[in-house]
């Protein structure tokens, strides 16, 4: 398992503009390019959270849909964001420690947090 690493908000914004260049195919011939609305978004989102405290997290791009994906992962918690082109964040959570899962669907006002990190 790979623990959550601190790192600087510089750091993972030059991650995104790694994944913002990803050629389709990049994923053993799947995995297509993020759409530019999905790498803005989760731009903002990265700052935000950033700036609120929250644990920084791994990003990468999107394997069953064009999308950015960021993930929380320790121990005993996965939490992902799919972040989307059309403004929308589908949300995954697992706790292995409570046996909580959690999923769903929002659109991102700057107010949302991680629930299980």
């Amino acid at each position: 398992m790979i623990p959550i690493v601190e790192v600087s908000l510089e750091n993972r914004l030059a991650r995104l503009d790694e994944i913002a260049a990803t050629e389709p195919g990049w994923y053993d011939g799947d995995g297509e390019t993020p759409p530019a609305e999905s790498v803005a978004l989760a731009r903002e989102i990265l700052v935000t959270l950033f700036e609120a405290g929250v644990p920084t997290p791994g990003i990468f791009p999107g394997i069953d849909r064009p999308a950015v994906l960021v993930e929380w992962l320790t121990d005993s918690v996965h939490e992902s964001w799919d972040v989307g082109s059309d403004g929308t964040v589908e949300r995954y959570g697992y706790d292995a420690n409570t046996k909580l899962s959690k999923y769903d669907v929002f659109v991102w006002t700057g107010v949302e947090r991680p629930i299980l990190v």
